[in-house]
């Protein structure tokens, strides 16, 4: 298994940067606080959610009990923004209610996996309670599931183009020790439409995403 870099400190640069060209604009863009890809579950969206001491007591609210819904008109953009994005790759998005560690509600996780959301709030969703060190547990195991070879981030059933054929090996002769070639997943049926079929991927000729081997 390859190995990444552990996490270190946020790189504020990149946001102090896009802040200076915004010269006092409202943003357009959302940032993802962790985006990953998991082997069954696809790609996944997850939105950290600080519960402050001084707002939690102002609005009676622990993280078990506050949500977005209850303050929604604040920052309705966002999570719309974030769902979409979550429809658009077919994940998952996942929002963590959570406290500051040593202050009073420190021990309360909420995960909210949020399952139907339109312009007015959140409509659907899952929810479980952590302790600090149950969501731990549980956050390492996932962190630990999406981990893998680099290739995989880009397709769960890859389909390789280059020079205006689509190939279903890497190993196919004229994909073979090369590397101008894109990567495309076997859901992405948009692809096939645009490039001819590999002859020795696919011998019979078959131009289109119902070949025998998008099957497999």
């Amino acid at each position: 298994m390859e190995e990444s870099k552990a996490l270190g400190h946020d790189d504020e640069s990149g946001f102090i940067f896009a802040k200076e060209m915004l010269d006092g604009d409202v943003t357009a863009a959302i940032n993802f606080d962790r985006f990953m890809k998991h082997p069954q579950k696809g790609f996944i969206i997850m939105e950290y959610l600080l519960c402050e001491e001084d707002q939690m007591e102002k609005h009676n609210t622990t993280p078990f009990t506050s949500h977005p819904n209850r303050y929604w008109v604040k920052n309705k953009r966002k999570f719309l923004s974030l769902w979409r994005a979550a429809l658009d790759l077919r994940g998952s998005l996942y929002l963590v209610n959570y406290a500051k560690k040593g202050t009073r509600f420190e021990d309360q996780v909420l995960l909210i996996s949020v399952k139907s959301m339109n312009e007015n709030g959140i409509c659907e969703e899952e929810k479980t309670k952590f302790t600090r060190e149950d969501f731990k547990t549980w956050f390492r195991e996932l962190n630990k599931e999406c981990l893998g070879p680099v290739d995989y981030i880009l397709a769960e059933k890859p389909v390789y183009v280059r020079k205006g054929y689509y190939h279903s090996r890497k190993d196919c002769l004229f994909v073979q020790g090369k590397r101008d070639y894109a990567t495309y997943d076997i859901s992405d049926e948009w692809a096939y439409k645009r490039y001819r079929c590999c002859k020795e991927c696919c011998p019979d000729g078959l131009n289109d995403f119902s070949a025998p081997f998008f099957h497999g």
